[in-house]
């Protein structure tokens, strides 16, 4: 089964304003969204929540029972796309060819746009992936688990396969050791730069380039000590 792209989005906040949702409850995702990412979730409260919406706290509790259950919807969909490398809308946009390096530049650029902008989701996420079991193995299952009954799945292993059967990708990497080279780097950048750094100047441009040359040389049967072309 093709997984849907229906709940595909770039931008987390601009997707939730399209949402079909009453107003009570799209404003509580928000401002959880934002107390959430300023305080923790231990340090943030449904009165700091309610407080920031512009909305009761019984309006609150009107759609989600528990503080954790709000956090679970506003965290799920973040999991679904951060996570859904293989969705179809992703997959589709892979260069086609055996050229590694375009495929690299591709999966760098699309998903370090995606936590950038939705940076303050992905903070929420990471420190909760620590501490949350259910969250974690939802999240580690999508990340991990590329031969489930999903279309786009399939695909990506196919591209990867095709690349290690041509001699561009190393033939030892499994799907897993392929994504754990790539969510690797990009996932301590975002760290180093948004929770370690935020306040260090960035060159963004650089950044990418190291990141793209050292997820090719990670994949690649060659590696190319120079790096990839700008």
């Amino acid at each position: 089964m093709e997984e849907s792209t229906d709940n595909v989005f770039v931008d987390y906040r601009a997707w939730l304003g399209e949402q079909t949702m009453p107003p009570g409850k799209r404003k509580a995702l928000l401002a959880g969204l934002e107390v959430f990412a300023a305080n923790g979730y231990d340090g943030a409260s449904t009165q700091q929540i309610a407080d920031a919406a512009g909305i009761s706290q019984a309006t609150i509790f009107k759609y989600f029972k528990t503080k954790r259950e709000l956090l679970l919807a506003i965290l799920e969909p973040i999991v679904n796309n951060m996570f859904g490398l293989y969705q179809a809308s992703f997959i589709a946009g892979i260069p086609a060819g055996d050229d590694l390096q375009a495929i690299v530049n591709y999966i760098v650029t699309d998903r370090l746009h995606f936590l950038q902008v939705n940076a303050d989701a992905v903070i929420i996420l990471l420190t909760q992936v620590l501490t949350n079991a259910d969250l974690r193995q939802q999240g580690l299952s999508k990340l991990m688990n590329p031969n489930q009954d999903n279309g786009a799945a399939i695909r990506g292993v196919q591209i990867m396969q095709h690349l290690q059967a041509t001699g561009k990708v190393r033939p030892e990497m499994t799907a897993a050791d392929i994504v754990r080279t790539i969510i690797g780097q990009l996932g301590v950048y975002f760290l180093q730069r948004y929770l370690v750094s935020p306040d260090v100047p960035v060159d963004t441009m650089r950044d990418i380039n190291v990141l793209e040359t050292t997820i090719y040389n990670g994949l690649a049967v060659h590696p190319e000590s120079a790096g990839l072309d700008a």
